[in-house]
């Protein structure tokens, strides 16, 4: 079963038809942190077929509102009581005490009735799963609210 999405054509401005096909499904899904990096980049989801593919399924409620309860889970981990031999985790809530607020605004913009863009929640996805990333790094508090207002301006749609 194959449909048709727009995709973008060599000449700015122009979309182009093309097939989805089995092979275009498979990729979106083996490669979809790839992909979310991309999207969160701000590379067009109209760029390929793959992509497209994978922002579709980003903006569904079910994915957006996944990602929300996953924020949730992260403040409710801040408030956390923890072991006085669990200094790593104290210091990580330490860190990100102060962006609950913009985290929680996050959450609720997501699962909220607004249109949003693929590039914002693709940016939530890779803020919480990148272990590398400011979410979970507990060195730079500033990298973590300056990120969190990144996805927050991203999910914002572009007219």
């Amino acid at each position: 079963m194959s449909s048709l999405h727009l995709i973008a054509a060599d000449a700015p401005g122009w979309v182009a038809p093309r097939r989805v096909r089995l092979y275009d499904r498979l990729r979106a899904r083996l490669f979809a942190w790839r992909l979310d990096q991309a999207l969160a980049a701000g590379v067009c989801p109209d760029a390929s077929v793959p992509l497209s593919l994978r922002a579709g399924r980003l903006l569904g409620p079910s994915t957006r509102r996944r990602l929300s309860r996953e924020i949730h889970r992260v403040v409710r981990d801040v408030y956390r009581p923890v072991s006085r031999h669990d200094l790593s985790f104290a210091r990580w809530q330490l860190t990100v005490a102060p962006g609950t607020a913009l985290l929680d605004e996050l959450a609720d913009q997501l699962t909220g009735r607004d249109p949003v863009e693929a590039a914002g929640v693709a940016w939530v996805r890779v803020l919480l799963r990148d272990g590398a990333g400011p979410l979970h790094d507990a060195s730079d508090p500033e990298s973590l609210d300056a990120s969190l207002r990144a996805a927050i301006d991203r999910l914002q749609p572009r007219l």
